[in-house]
């Protein structure tokens, strides 16, 4: 190698210039490419801090700043803890190893206390010291994930809402996925069905219940959830230990957490509330002394024998003879003991095909289809008279009671005749018995032209009654079974006919209302309780008004007289019976609702001789229910029934006023049965204004 000759002095300077003016300029492009780099970084949205060495930070962008509300000088060298929450200061928590570098969970604190949570990055940066050793600079990628936290958060903390609710809900709920394997269930559905979840849970439903295929079609429902997304159903629902519940049932389609289409069913237990209802309807549609069926089955039965126009139909009507004297002598509970046998006595006299009924107090009725003539009526009529003077005999010796029995033959080929006209006929005929001298039967034949000048001279009666406002008002106390104190009074029309003596309702409202006159009559009740308010501010009264008054001008009528006498609307019932309350009639409808806008309370009387009401109690402002005297007559013998009614009451949010309180013992049983008030003769009987009564409470 040829030797190089030695450089001189001036050589050596002008090298070593050169190299430090290269070194400068690498200096300065450093300088310039580390600030377009800190420039780039600044415009980064997420946080980027370099850090000396893990202690003293260097360097941090507008990100980060801004998050922890500080400039950079107060963030150099160790002055950046003072953003780490107290809890994460050198913790890294939920630290993972991600290719490159580490990631973490930890919090920062802003200048104004808010905590950030932060999705933390740190790259481990290799450098080269003045002294030439290698080493590490931490370059930190802080990613605030406040919002995506606080909405984990909130999903987790309702989830666990969810969750509780699931557990604890009453509805029993049930998830399976679309192949019916069940993935979850609550403790309600468990204990409705009578199982453990560990039979249910990862099982298909329909291989570990099978009854409940062979109650219900999944085809069928899973047809109407790709219909409509719902299938309802109420019924009688299989447990898993062969018993069954009156089950309501929803099923419909949702998602779970992972967004997987599942079923879910829903079971109510209605088990309780059907058993009332069907007691309730039973109820309705029977007598509860006797469980025969009452005048609402009865027409009903009879209209539908009556609309075939095949054959014949008869109606017996059959009226014990001085049953009064059994109850006077005997007592009531003898009387209920021969009503009850009186009603075997007719079950055994019907033929197939046959129906008899209790109308109320001591008139039955035996509805007989399919026959050949008047004489196949008269046949069974006299069978009847014989069974049960039979009865009157074994249980009432000595005090010469019998039966006098009304029949009427409906022809196929006559005019059409409805179930009414039939027991209207038979009734009259059974009338016409006993005023022959009682014991036997008749057959209905027209009214002779006395009879029916009889009723026109009564008719003639009324229209100069109501012309001449001949009409009274008498009252009947309700009280309050607690402690006995008077709440109401009920307002009873009275006629004092000018011949025949005083008479109640019963002796003339039929001809009154066939001739138009029910309305004026309530008309003129109305107006006398009006005045009785102005007299006794402080009493209630409850009026009894017919299904024909409510025309519509009713409730202007009692907005004048309330205003006449200056009386608050509260003061005032209004009672109508349970048939007449329909909720398809807008007339009707709109006069209740008128009535109570008024104050007016509207409340259904005889509760439980019809079965209309049942259907519209809950669309019409009725804010009472007086249940009827059968009923009461029925205790305690009946207390469930009582007990239903009772509890539809509450569960309607109306007062419910127990009607035909006769003894102690129904009123001690009323009352300790829950009711809270009471009409009857035991309390006080109907009389004049100012004939108060003295209270009367069990012992």
């Amino acid at each position: 190698m040829e030797e190089q000759p030695p450089r001189s002095a001036r050589d050596l300077a002008r090298e070593v210039e050169r190299l430090r003016s290269q070194l400068a300029a690498e200096r300065e492009q450093a300088a310039v490419e580390r600030a377009g780099l800190q420039l780039l970084l600044d415009s980064i949205p997420t946080g980027i801090v370099e850090y000396r060495d893990t202690d003293n930070l260097v360097w941090a962008n507008r990100a980060f700043c801004a998050m922890v509300g500080r400039d950079l000088p107060d963030l150099l060298d160790e002055r950046w803890r003072r953003t780490v929450h107290p809890e994460d200061d050198h913790v890294p928590r939920d630290a993972v190893a991600v290719p490159g570098g580490t990631r973490l969970a930890i919090r920062h604190v802003d200048a104004d206390g808010g905590v950030h949570h932060c999705d933390s990055t740190v790259v481990m940066l290799p450098t080269i010291g003045a002294d030439g050793a290698e080493g590490f600079r931490p370059l930190v990628n802080v990613h605030d994930i406040t919002p995506l936290h606080e909405a984990t958060q909130a999903a987790l903390a309702e989830e666990r809402r969810f969750r509780a609710l699931f557990e604890s809900s009453p509805i029993g709920i049930l998830v399976s996925d679309e192949r019916n394997v069940v993935r979850d269930v609550n403790p309600a559905y468990l204990r409705m069905l009578r199982v453990g979840p560990e039979l249910l849970l990862g099982n298909v439903f329909d291989e570990v219940h099978p009854d409940f295929s062979v109650s219900f079609d999944r085809e069928t429902i899973l047809a109407a959830l790709d219909a409509d997304g719902r299938y309802e159903w109420q019924g009688w629902m299989p447990r898993f230990d062969r018993t069954r519940f009156w089950a309501n049932i929803t099923v419909s389609h949702s998602v779970d957490a992972l967004g997987n289409r599942v079923v879910v069913s829903q079971v109510q237990d209605h088990d309780e509330v059907h058993r009332s209802r069907e007691d309730l309807a039973h109820a309705a549609r029977h007598d509860a002394l006797t469980g025969l069926p009452n005048r609402a089955h009865l027409l009903q039965t009879l209209d539908g024998l009556l609309s075939e126009r095949t054959r014949p139909v008869g109606v017996l009507f059959c009226d014990l003879d001085r049953f009064k004297a059994v109850n006077d002598s005997l007592g009531h509970a003898a009387g209920d003991a021969l009503l009850v046998a009186v009603a075997a006595r007719l079950r055994g006299c019907l033929r197939e095909g046959d129906h008899a009924g209790r109308l109320g107090g001591d008139e039955f009725v035996v509805v007989l289809g399919g026959l050949d003539g008047a004489a196949d009526a008269v046949r069974v009529a006299e069978r009847v008279r014989t069974a049960v003077q039979g009865a009157l005999d074994v249980l009432a010796p000595g005090l010469g009671c019998g039966v006098s029995i009304g029949v009427a033959v409906g022809d196929p080929h006559g005019p059409v005749t409805t179930g009414a006209d039939l027991l209207r006929d038979a009734d009259e005929a059974m009338y016409r018995v006993k005023g022959a001298g009682r014991g036997g039967w008749g057959v209905f034949t027209p009214r002779a032209p006395e009879e029916v000048a009889a009723r026109h001279d009564l008719e003639a009666d009324l229209r100069r009654a109501v012309a001449d406002d001949a009409f009274v008002v008498h009252y009947q106390p309700i009280v309050r079974l607690e402690d006995g104190q008077r709440m109401a009074f009920e307002a009873l029309v009275r006629w004092p006919h000018p011949v025949r003596g005083t008479l109640g309702p019963e002796e003339f409202w039929d001809v009154a209302t066939q001739c138009g006159l029910a309305a004026a009559i309530d008309t003129a009740v109305l107006t006398r309780v009006a005045t009785f308010l102005v007299h006794h501010p402080g009493e209630i009264v409850a009026v009894n008004v017919s299904a024909q008054r409510l025309d519509g001008t009713f409730a202007d009528a009692v907005a004048r007289a309330l205003a006449r006498v200056g009386a608050a609307g509260f003061r005032l019932l209004v009672e109508l019976r349970e048939a007449a309350l329909r909720g398809d009639d807008p007339v009707l409808t709109a006069e209740l609702h008128a009535l109570e806008s008024l104050g007016v309370t509207v409340v259904v009387d005889d509760f439980g001789a019809g079965n209309s009401v049942l259907t519209t109690l809950h669309e019409l402002p009725v804010r009472g229910l007086k249940m009827g005297p059968a009923f009461t007559a029925g205790l305690p013998g009946n207390g469930r029934l009582v007990a239903s009614i009772l509890g539809l009451a509450e569960g309607l949010d109306v007062e419910c006023i127990a009607t035909g309180v006769e003894t102690a013992e129904q009123a001690r049983h009323l009352r300790e049965a829950g009711w809270h008030a009471a009409q009857g003769w035991f309390f006080g009987g109907v009389a004049p204004e100012g004939t108060w009564f003295p209270v009367v409470l069990p012992g």
